[in-house]
């Protein structure tokens, strides 16, 4: 079986699927005080034992560091029991995925950082700015800010809105094309911390 977990962007999730990639359960959460809970409870529910646990992913963030923390706690334990490779990316790799999959500029969005900042692409790095800033930016643009808190999405008037379907089979086919590693590291914030 194989395990992804998001606790980087809103709203959190875990995902079962089997070795063909089949989606055999999802969990969907909104309360980030809930992560570590929903994710043994769901593994409870599937009947999830560590022998069965082939392949781990996780969304490494940026994020809340709490929510990331479960991430990696809940990640590295599990690898630990099953001796399964790990596979995690950060969420600006995800929805550049995203957006080239609906053929929209991969470099047309925010995401959210702490207090009143985002983030931005810029070639082939991530620019934190504040909000006030970014609506200067990016004035009459139309910028993707699904994973943006309401309070500042709405500063931005020209928003594409998409709904991010299928986002566990997205985030397991971007994961997959990942390096394995044997420790999941979050990246609490931009620019990542160097491993």
């Amino acid at each position: 079986m194989k395990l992804l977990l998001n606790t980087a962007f809103d709203d959190h999730f875990c995902a079962l699927f089997d070795r063909e990639n089949n989606l055999v359960d999802e969990c969907v959460w909104e309360n980030k005080r809930e992560d570590a809970r929903q994710v043994w409870d769901f593994l409870a529910k599937n009947n999830v034992k560590k022998e069965a646990i082939t392949w781990l992913g996780g969304i490494s963030g940026p994020g809340g560091f709490a929510s990331l923390r479960a991430t990696g706690v809940i990640i590295n334990a599990l690898a630990f029991a099953s001796g399964a490779p790990i596979y995690q990316a950060r969420q600006d790799v995800i929805v550049k995925s995203f957006l080239k999959a609906k053929t929209i500029d991969e470099n047309a969005f925010l995401l959210n950082s702490f207090g009143d900042g985002v983030f931005y692409p810029e070639e082939e790095k991530i620019v934190r700015v504040s909000v006030d800033e970014a609506v200067k930016i990016f004035k009459n643009t139309p910028l993707w800010l699904g994973f943006l808190p309401v309070g500042k999405q709405e500063k931005f008037t020209d928003k594409i809105t998409l709904k991010f379907e299928n986002q566990s089979k997205l985030c397991l086919e971007v994961l997959q094309r990942q390096e394995a590693r044997n420790t999941f590291f979050p990246d609490y914030e931009y620019p990542a911390v160097q491993h």
